[in-house]
C-alpha cells in the first residue's frame, strides 16, 4: 500500500488481478501469449504489480522486463517497421485474412528481433522463496511465464491506476 501510494502520489485502484500459473508440460510446446516480448499498450499510468506465489528463476520462467528507456526506443522502432511490413504485405495474396492473433505474432516476433541484434539487457527476478513482490511500467517490454519442462511458477499480476478516491 505505502509503496504504490508513494510511487503514484496518490490513491490508487486495483483495475483487475489474475492468478497465473505458468508449465511447460512438453519440450515441443513454443512460447506464446503473454510469453513473448510484448508491451501490454495500456494507458501510461498503469502500474503492473507482481506477487510470486512460488520461487522464481529462468527456469520456471520468471519474468523479463527491458528497462524503460530501452523499451521506448524499441516501441518507436517497432512502430515504423511494423506501419512499413504492412503496407508491403498488404499487396500479397492472404495478408488481409491474418486475424489479431496474427498480427500480434508478427509484433512480437520483430520485437524478439531487435533485442536478440543488440544483445539487450533485461531485468529478470530471482528468488529462491516464494512472496517476491515487483511492479513495473506496463508498456515496458516484457516477456514471461515460459518455463523449461517439468518447472512452473504460480504468480498474481494486477494492473493498478491511480485513483482521486481514498484506497
Amino acid at each position: 500500500d505505502e509503496f504504490i501510494k508513494e510511487a503514484f502520489k496518490s490513491d490508487y485502484y486495483i483495475y483487475y488481478h489474475l492468478l497465473y500459473k505458468s508449465e511447460r508440460l512438453s519440450s515441443s510446446e513454443k512460447p506464446k501469449n503473454s510469453q513473448l516480448w510484448h508491451a501490454d499498450g495500456g494507458p501510461g499510468t498503469c502500474m503492473n504489480l507482481m506477487i510470486c506465489h512460488s520461487p522464481i528463476n529462468e527456469k520456471n520462467g520468471s519474468m523479463k522486463i527491458i528497462p524503460w528507456k530501452e523499451s521506448k526506443n524499441l516501441l518507436v522502432k517497432l512502430f515504423f517497421e511494423y506501419k512499413r511490413l504492412i503496407r508491403n504485405k498488404k499487396t500479397q495474396k492472404g495478408f488481409n485474412n491474418l486475424n489479431n492473433i496474427s498480427l500480434r505474432e508478427i509484433k512480437c516476433g520483430l520485437l524478439e528481433s531487435y533485442i536478440n541484434q543488440k544483445s539487450l539487457k533485461y531485468f529478470q527476478p530471482k528468488s529462491s522463496n516464494s512472496g517476491t513482490i515487483y511492479a513495473f511500467r506496463n508498456n515496458c517490454v516484457h516477456a514471461g511465464g515460459y518455463t523449461e519442462v517439468g518447472q512452473g511458477r504460480f504468480v498474481s499480476i494486477m494492473h493498478i491506476y491511480p485513483s482521486s478516491k481514498k484506497t
